[in-house]
C-alpha cells in the first residue's frame, strides 16, 4: 500500500508542476460571481449578517456594537455572494469592504472618504486595537467574525463547489428549480445534461409488468451521470452518503422532497478523492434548506390537460431561531399523491396499429411487423392463432396467404378444425389488452425533514443533527406481459395438429389471447424509511476547527404481487400428471374457448392462486471525523489543510417468498414456478481517510507573475473494505485567472469501485427457468421453453478504476456584468467496467462476447436442415470484468442577469452537453464500440446533446418566463443497423428523432400588509404560481414497441398544468 501511495503522491507533484507551468501560459478569473439563492428577511444586522454567512458561505468580520439596531433589506431570489451583501445593506449607513490578502469581507458603518480606519479595513480584515475615527465614534474590539470553513450540517469539502471554482460544479439553485416547475428530483433529472439513459425511472417507464415473475424490488429514481451506473453516481445530503434503493441500484432520489432543498452540486467526473469509492461517474450533493426563518404552506395541484396523472402536493416549512440566534430549528413536511397514467389515456398504442396495419409490408425477423407487435399489443377473447414459423401459411381449407385466423365466437374450444376458420381467415381478434398498462405510476408519498443547530460556547463549540422519515406506497394493476401459448403440430390442444382430419399435415401454431375472465396481475409496492445524524463542531484556536458526527439509516422496501397468469400457460401445456392429466386441466381453462361465453375464473381460481413477496431491509452507519486550519500564511494567503477519517458500515438483506396453492401443486408435481423462498445477505465495512487542501499562489498581496490570482486544489483519499481491494485515489486542480474577466481551469482525479457483493457473490443457478428469449442462432425466433440460467455473482470480478480530466474556462467580463460563462471539456476512462448482460437475448445476440456463456443442445436433422444450432440447455449471465469505457464531450452554461429598468430585472440561463464519444470494448477480441446516441445498450449510453435553458423577467410583484428543453436524437434497435445495433429493424428510420419542448410559468406576490380584513386577508404574503410544461401539447417521438410505443425521453403525460400557492404564516 506505501508503495502504490508513494506513486500517487509523485504522479501529483508532477502533475501539479506542470497545469502551474501550463498556466504561465494562461490568458486570464473573474472574481466569484456564482450565484446562491438567498431568501434574507429584513432585521436588526447583528441577526442578518448572520443568516447571510450561512446562505452564502462567505467569512465577514464586523463590529458588533456598530451594526447591532441597524435594519438590512430584505433579499431574496438569485444573486452572486457580494451582489446579495451589497442589496441588504442599501441605504442602512453599513457598507461591505473586502480584504486584498485574505479576500474575507468586513462589514462598517460608512463614515465617509476621511475615515483613515475604513482605509485600513479595506486592507486588513482582522480586528485591531480599538480606535478613535475622525468622527470621533470609538470602534470596540468586540467584533463578530461569521462564517467557518467547517459546515456542520453540510459537511462540505473546502474546495469550491461553485461554478466558478477549480473543479468543474454544477449548481442548481432553489429558485432554478421553483422555475423548471418540476416537483420531484425524478422530473428535474431527466432536464439535465449530465445524466444519461432516461435520466431516473420510476413514476416514468415502460409499460412491462413487474408482476412477470409475480413481483418486484420497488421501483427507484435513479441517476447515471456521464453514461454509467447509478451505483456508480455518489448520492449524497448535506455531504452524508444516502444508502441503495435496492441490491443493484442507487438510491432512490424521491425520498428528499423539493420543498426542502436549498441547491444541488453535481460534479459530473470521477470524483472518489473527495466523495469517496463508488463515484466514478460523479456525484451529487443535496444540500437542505435550514437559514430560513419563518413558516411557509405551499399546496399545488396538477393535471395532464389530455387527463390523467392528476397530481397534488402540501408542503409546510418552518425555520426559527432560539436562545438569542444560538438555536437554529427548521422542519419540512411534504405529502405528494400521484395518480395513474394508462395507455388507454393516449393515442400511442394506436399510433403503433396505424403504422402496422394487417397489410404492412414491414417485417421484423422475416415475420410481418403486425404479427410481431399488434398480435401482442392488443391481444383479445377469443383470441388469434398465428403460425408459429417466419414462413408459410395456414392449411385453412379454401383460403391461400393466411397466416393467423381469429379463433371463432360462442365455442368452448373442444372441436375446432381447420374448417372453423374459414370466416376469420387473415383476420385477427384485437382487444384493448396493453391499453390497461400503466406508463405513469401512481403513488402517495411522506416525508419528514428536520434540522437543528445549537451553539453551547460561542465560536467554539456547537452541536447539529438532522432527523427525516419517509413512506412511499403505490398499487397498480395490469396485464402480463406475454400471453401465448406455443403449440405443436401433434398437440391434441392444436387444431391444426397432424391427422385432425385423416392425412392432414400439421403445423405448429402460437396462440395469442387475453384472458379476461382472470383478474389482471396487481402489484402492491411500500418504502419506509429513517435517518438521523448527530454531530459536534468547534475550534481549536483561531485557525482550526474540526467536527465530529455519526449518521444512521434504516430502510424497508417490500413488494408484494399477486399475479394468476403466471402458471396458466404451464397449468395448460405441462404433460406431467399428479391429480389431473393435461386432458383434464384443458378441459378446465382451454385457451381457444370464448371466455365472454364460457368464464371460468371461478374454477381457477384455487389452482391459480400465485402470490410472492419481495422485501429489501438496508442500513447504514457512518462516522465523520473532519478538522480545517490554516497551516501557515503563504505569500498570497493561508495554505488551508483539512484531514479527516470516515467510517461506513452498511447491510442489506433481501427475503423473497413464492406461494402458489395445494391445488396446483397437486394437480401438477412438477415445471411450476413456485412455491420458493429465499435470502441474501451483505454487509461491508468501509474505512477511508483523506487529505484536502487549498493553496493559493498568486493573488492581490502576492503577484509574482503578472496575472490575477491562481489556486491550487488537492485531494487524497485512501479507502479499504473489509471483502475487497484497497485503493488511494487522488484529484489535484488548478485555476488560473490571468486577468479578473477570464480564469481557466484543470484538474485531474482517480475513481475506484469495488465490486459489490451482488456481483461477486456465489452464483445462483435455476435449472427450470422460461425466461422469454430471441435466439439469433434458431430462425430469430422467440422461445420460451425451460432451460438453465446462470446468474448472481462472479467471484474472479476485479475493482473498477478510472481516470477523469477537466479543462475548462470560466468568463466574466466587466463590460458586460451579470454575464457568467463556463465551457468546460471532459474525458472520464474506467477500466476493468464490470459488465452484467441484460438478460439472455443480450447473449445470444453476440455469442462471441461472451465465450463459453451458451450450452448447446446437439442440433437435431431438422435444425441441421435448416442451418440452426441446436436448442439452448444453459445461459450464463453473470456479470463479466469487460475492457474499458471512456467517454468524452463538453459542458457550456451561460448565465446573465440584468436590471433592465428600475424594478425590472431580466435573468437568463443556459446549459449545453455535447457528448462526443461514449466507447467500450466489451473483451480484447471485440471492437472497440461507439455508444453515444443510441439507447437500449447496456451502458446506458448518453445521448450526443442535451440542453435547457429559460428566460424570466421580474417586474414588481410579477415573474414569468419560458424554458425550453432539447432531447437529441438517437438510434436504438428500431431504427437504422449501427455497429451497436446491427440487425436493427429500420422500422422507425435512421433515428428516433429530436425533442424541443417548451415550457411557461408566471408567478405573482402578494405582499402582507394590505388591511384588508375578512377572507381577504389570507391572501397577503402568498405567491401564486401557475406552470405550464410542454405548452405546445407536443406528442412523445414515436418508438416502435409493444408495451408503449413511444420515446421515454419525453413526459407521456404531454402539456401539463400545475398551480401552486405558497402562503407565509
Amino acid at each position: 500500500m506505501m508503495h502504490s501511495l508513494l506513486q500517487t503522491l509523485s504522479r501529483l507533484r508532477a502533475l501539479a508542476a506542470g497545469v502551474f507551468v501550463l498556466s504561465l501560459c494562461a490568458l486570464p478569473s473573474a472574481a466569484d460571481t456564482a450565484k446562491k439563492s438567498f431568501d434574507l428577511a429584513a432585521g436588526d444586522a447583528a441577526q442578518t449578517l448572520k443568516a447571510y454567512t450561512q446562505q452564502s458561505g462567505v467569512q465577514i468580520v464586523y463590529p458588533v456594537d456598530q451594526v447591532r439596531g441597524v435594519q438590512t433589506q430584505a433579499v431574496k431570489g438569485e444573486f452572486a455572494a457580494r451582489e446579495a451583501l451589497d442589496a441588504m445593506l442599501t441605504r442602512t449607513g453599513l457598507v461591505a469592504v473586502q480584504d486584498e490578502r485574505t479576500g474575507a469581507l468586513a462589514v462598517r458603518r460608512d463614515a465617509g472618504p476621511n475615515d483613515q480606519r475604513a482605509a485600513q479595513m479595506e486592507t486588513s480584515a482582522r480586528p485591531e486595537k480599538p480606535a478613535r475615527t475622525n468622527s470621533g465614534a470609538i470602534e470596540l474590539e468586540k467584533y463578530e467574525v461569521v462564517g467557518t470553513r467547517i459546515n456542520g450540517l453540510a459537511n462540505q469539502t473546502i474546495v469550491r463547489t461553485d461554478e466558478a471554482g477549480a473543479l468543474a460544479y454544477d449548481v442548481i439553485s432553489r429558485v432554478d428549480i421553483e422555475r423548471l416547475g418540476v416537483t420531484s428530483l425524478e422530473e428535474l433529472f431527466r432536464v439535465v445534461g449530465q445524466a444519461s439513459d432516461y435520466g431516473s425511472q420510476s413514476l416514468q417507464g415502460a409499460a412491462l409488468n413487474p408482476a412477470f415473475a409475480g413481483g418486484a424490488t420497488y421501483q427507484n429514481s435513479e441517476v447515471k451521470l456521464r453514461g454509467f451506473s447509478s451505483l456508480q453516481t455518489t448520492i449524497l445530503v448535506n455531504g452524508r452518503r444516502l444508502q441503495r434503493g435496492n441490491l443493484t441500484a442507487g438510491p432512490d432520489l424521491n425520498r428528499i422532497p423539493v420543498a426542502a432543498i436549498d441547491r444541488i452540486e453535481i460534479l459530473p467526473s470521477s470524483a472518489s478523492a473527495i466523495y469517496g469509492g463508488g463515484a466514478i461517474g460523479g456525484a451529487i450533493n443535496i444540500i437542505l434548506r435550514r437559514d430560513y426563518t419563518g413558516r411557509d404552506l405551499t399546496v399545488s395541484g396538477g393535471t395532464s390537460t389530455d387527463g390523467g396523472a392528476e397530481r397534488y402536493q402540501f408542503t409546510y416549512f418552518e425555520g426559527r431561531t432560539f436562545n438569542g440566534g444560538r438555536t437554529r430549528f427548521s422542519f419540512t413536511v411534504d405529502y405528494q399523491h400521484s395518480g395513474p397514467l394508462y395507455n388507454s389515456d393516449r393515442p400511442y398504442l394506436d399510433n403503433l396499429l396505424a403504422r402496422y396495419p394487417a397489410n404492412t409490408t414491414a417485417t421484423v425477423s422475416g415475420r410481418s411487423a403486425f404479427e410481431q407487435y399488434i398480435l401482442q399489443a392488443f391481444n383479445g377473447m377469443p383470441g388469434t392463432i398465428l403460425l408459429n414459423s417466419a414462413t408459410g401459411t395456414l392449411p385453412i381449407p379454401g383460403v391461400t396467404g393466411a397466416r393467423y385466423a381469429a379463433i371463432p365466437a360462442n365455442q368452448d374450444g373442444t372441436a375446432l378444425t381447420p374448417s372453423s376458420f374459414v370466416a376469420g381467415a387473415g383476420q385477427a381478434n384485437l382487444g384493448e389488452r396493453y391499453k390497461r398498462s400503466i406508463i405513469y405510476r401512481p403513488e402517495d408519498r411522506y416525508a419528514f425533514t428536520s434540522q437543528l443547530e445549537h451553539e453551547f460556547v460561542k465560536d467554539k463549540l456547537s452541536m447539529y443533527a438532522e432527523a427525516g422519515v419517509t413512506y412511499f406506497r403505490s398499487e397498480i394493476s395490469f396485464p402480463m406481459n406475454l400471453s401465448t401459448m406455443s403449440l405443436s403440430a401433434t398437440d391434441p390442444l392444436n387444431p391444426f395438429r397432424t391427422n385432425v382430419t385423416p392425412g392432414f399435415v400439421g403445423v405448429p401454431i402460437v396462440v395469442y389471447y387475453d384472458p379476461l375472465d382472470l383478474p389482471d396481475p396487481s402489484l402492491f409496492q411500500e418504502r419506509q424509511g429513517a435517518r438521523a445524524l448527530l454531530g459536534f463542531k468547534g475550534r481549536f484556536n483561531d485557525r482550526w476547527e474540526w467536527s465530529l458526527d455519526g449518521t444512521g439509516e434504516y430502510g424497508r422496501s417490500h413488494s408484494t404481487g399477486i399475479n394468476t397468469n403466471q402458471n396458466l400457460n404451464t397449468f395448460v401445456s405441462s404433460t406431467a400428471v399428479g391429480t389431473l392429466t393435461q386432458a383434464q386441466r384443458r378441459a378446465l381453462y382451454n385457451p381457444l374457448a370464448d371466455h365472454t361465453v364460457y368464464p371460468r375464473g371461478d374454477v381457477m381460481a384455487d389452482y391459480l392462486e400465485y402470490r410472492r413477496g419481495y422485501t429489501y431491509y438496508n442500513g447504514l452507519s457512518q462516522v465523520n471525523l473532519r478538522a480545517v486550519g490554516e497551516v501557515f500564511d503563504l505569500p498570497a494567503g493561508p495554505l488551508v489543510i483539512s484531514p479527516g477519517a470516515e467510517v461506513i458500515w452498511s447491510k442489506y438483506r433481501t427475503n423473497s417468498t413464492v406461494r402458489v396453492s395445494e391445488a396446483i401443486r397437486a394437480a401438477i408435481p412438477t415445471g411450476i414456478i413456485g412455491p420458493s423462498d429465499s435470502t441474501a445477505n451483505q454487509s461491508r465495512r468501509t474505512e477511508s481517510a483523506f487529505l484536502e487542501t487549498v493553496i493559493p499562489l498568486v493573488g492581490q498581496s502576492w503577484r509574482p507573475l503578472p496575472i490575477d490570482s491562481a489556486e491550487l486544489n488537492a485531494a487524497l483519499r485512501w479507502e479499504n473494505t473489509d471483502d475487497s481491494t484497497a485503493a488511494t485515489s487522488p484529484m489535484v486542480a488548478l485555476r488560473v485567472a490571468p486577468v479578473k474577466d477570464i480564469a481557466f481551469r484543470v484538474s485531474y482525479a482517480e475513481g475506484f469501485f469495488p465490486p459489490d457483493q451482488s456481483t461477486y457473490e456465489s452464483p445462483r443457478i435455476n435449472p427450470a427457468a422460461i425466461t422469454p428469449f430471441t435466439d439469433p442462432a434458431r430462425g430469430n425466433l422467440l422461445y420460451n421453453y425451460v432451460h438453465e440460467e446462470i446468474s448472481g455473482g462472479n467471484p474472479t470480478l476485479r475493482p473498477e478504476l478510472s481516470t477523469s480530466w477537466n479543462y475548462g474556462v470560466i468568463f466574466t467580463p466587466r463590460v458586460l456584468p451579470g454575464l457568467t460563462l463556463t465551457v468546460d471539456f471532459w474525458d472520464i476512462e474506467k477500466i476493468d467496467a464490470i459488465l452484467s448482460p441484460a438478460g439472455p437475448s443480450v447473449i445470444l445476440a453476440s455469442p462471441e462476447s461472451y465465450p463459453g456463456r451458451v450450452i448447446r443442445a446437439a442440433p437435431t436433422a431438422t435444425d441441421i436442415a435448416n442451418g440452426w444450432l441446436g436448442s439452448v440447455l444453459s445461459i450464463d449471465y453473470r456479470p463479466v470484468n469487460v475492457g474499458f469505457t471512456k467517454t468524452t464531450g463538453v459542458d457550456t452554461k451561460i448565465r446573465y442577469t440584468h436590471e433592465v429598468a428600475p424594478g425590472t430585472k431580466l435573468t437568463a440561463l443556459a446549459a449545453v452537453t455535447w457528448t462526443d464519444s461514449f466507447r467500450d470494448q466489451i473483451l480484447p477480441v471485440n471492437p472497440i464500440v461507439e455508444r453515444a446516441g443510441t439507447t437500449g445498450t447496456t451502458a446506458s449510453s448518453p445521448l450526443k446533446w442535451r440542453g435547457n435553458g429559460s428566460v424570466f423577467l421580474e417586474h414588481g410583484r410579477w415573474t414569468g418566463g419560458v424554458t425550453a428543453t432539447y432531447i437529441d436524437s438517437y438510434s436504438t434497435s428500431t431504427t437504422t443497423p449501427t455497429v451497436v445495433f446491427p440487425t436493427a429493424t429500420s422500422l422507425d428510420g435512421a433515428r428516433i428523432p429530436s425533442a424541443t419542448l417548451w415550457d411557461l410559468q408566471l408567478s405573482y406576490d402578494i405582499p402582507a400588509g394590505r388591511g384588508k380584513a375578512g377572507w381577504q386577508r389570507w391572501l397577503d404574503s402568498t405567491k401564486w404560481t401557475l406552470s405550464v410544461r410542454n405548452v405546445f401539447n407536443k406528442e412523445p417521438a414515436f418508438r416502435t414497441d409493444v408495451y408503449s410505443p413511444y420515446s421515454r425521453f419525453e413526459d407521456p403525460r404531454q402539456r401539463y398544468v400545475t398551480l401552486a400557492v405558497k402562503k407565509s404564516l
